[in-house]
């Protein structure tokens, strides 16, 4: 029982900051909005300063991949354990499944378990396949493989690494079903997050009276539509617009 208490805490706490690094991701991808009105300088100073950090290398795995492993290790073994909350029974067990907060319980575990695999791929998609390449030896700028490979061998090159990434998204985001695959991320990751911040209120002992779970319930669900809403926002603005930047 003292290992299960522990446990669910580091849980909750990997689960926030993880939804705290969402907000602010979700938050720097919004700014390719302003290159709809001719002004991408935002998302691209945003992403430049980001890449200038010192350590950042060690800080992406220190304070993202190493919670983000352990906190899907983590929910996935809750998964496991509380199956009868999520699937029906057999008549061994009780079936729960059906109960409006069990079913609310039953989304965050097969979000969380979806995300396990979007994360990923996503990770593998910008940060290893279509990442731009800074130039070498002292050089200004940035090259982009993946476009280069679209231009069929056409040199291309960026006046920086932000930029370079915007040109990413904005090649990225001319197709439907790709806007329709990261909007599909982006409901998933903001319900699980919302979620995981409303229930993070129970697990510390927090939210004691029906009232405060009342309130910190209608806080979660603007969580939710916030980052929906930014998610939205940069990946439509560029289907839509993208192409006129």
């Amino acid at each position: 029982m003292k290992t299960d208490f522990f446990f669910k805490r580091i849980h909750s706490l990997t689960g926030l900051g993880l939804a705290l690094f969402l907000l602010i991701h979700l938050w720097t991808n919004a700014q390719v909005a302003w290159a709809v009105w001719g002004e991408n300088t935002w998302f691209v100073k945003s992403v430049n300063t980001i890449n200038t950090l010192p350590f950042l290398q060690a800080l992406e795995l220190i304070l993202l991949a190493l919670p983000f492993l352990l906190h899907g290790y983590l929910g996935w073994q809750m998964s496991i354990r509380s199956r009868y909350l999520v699937l029906e029974g057999d008549g061994g067990v009780p079936s729960l499944g059906d109960l409006p907060s069990n079913r609310l319980y039953t989304w965050q575990r097969w979000t969380g378990m979806a995300l396990l695999g979007l994360v990923i791929w996503h990770v593998w998609e910008m940060r290893v396949w279509k990442r731009p390449i800074p130039i070498p030896s002292g050089g200004e700028g940035a090259m982009v493989p993946h476009l280069v490979a679209l231009a069929e061998g056409g040199e291309i090159v960026i006046s920086s690494l932000g930029e370079g990434i915007f040109r990413v998204l904005q090649e990225m985001f001319q197709s439907i079903w790709m806007c329709i695959l990261y909007s599909s991320f982006v409901v998933i990751a903001s319900y699980h997050a919302a979620r995981g911040v409303f229930t993070a209120g129970i697990t510390w002992g927090v939210l004691i009276h029906s009232k405060q779970r009342d309130r910190w319930w209608i806080c979660s669900q603007l969580f939710f539509v916030l980052f929906v809403g930014l998610g939205m926002l940069a990946i439509w603005s560029l289907y839509f617009f993208g192409e006129s930047v």
